[in-house]
């Protein structure tokens, strides 16, 4: 893994229903406003969708705050290297016997 601080750009135009992002006058970083509107988002997909295997690569500084999400919701993780740098390829498996087991997708 590089020690390079993880760069991104946020576009957080599209779906935010404010600008609160610096870039857009607000007064919150974008870095951590995007990353927790991707958490967000990997959250609801998990929960709602209930898939029983997935794998998702994510930003490497994610990766424990993602872990931890996973075993709230049931899953077991495993994680490798990604192909691009301070990413990570995480795999989710649905583990037995948790609450959410019975949701299912329409």
């Amino acid at each position: 893994m590089d020690d390079k601080p993880f760069e991104v750009q946020w576009d957080l135009t599209p779906g935010a229903p404010l600008a609160v992002g610096q870039s857009l006058g607000g007064p919150y970083d974008d870095l951590a406003l995007g990353l927790g509107w991707f958490l967000g988002a990997l959250h609801t997909v998990l929960k709602y969708t209930n898939p029983q295997l997935a794998t998702l690569t994510i930003p490497a500084v994610l990766h424990k705050q993602v872990d931890l999400m996973a075993m709230e919701l049931g899953y077991i993780t495993s994680s490798t290297d990604a192909e691009k740098v301070n990413f990570v390829r995480v795999v989710f498996r649905r583990s037995s016997g948790h609450p959410l087991d019975h949701v299912h997708a329409d």
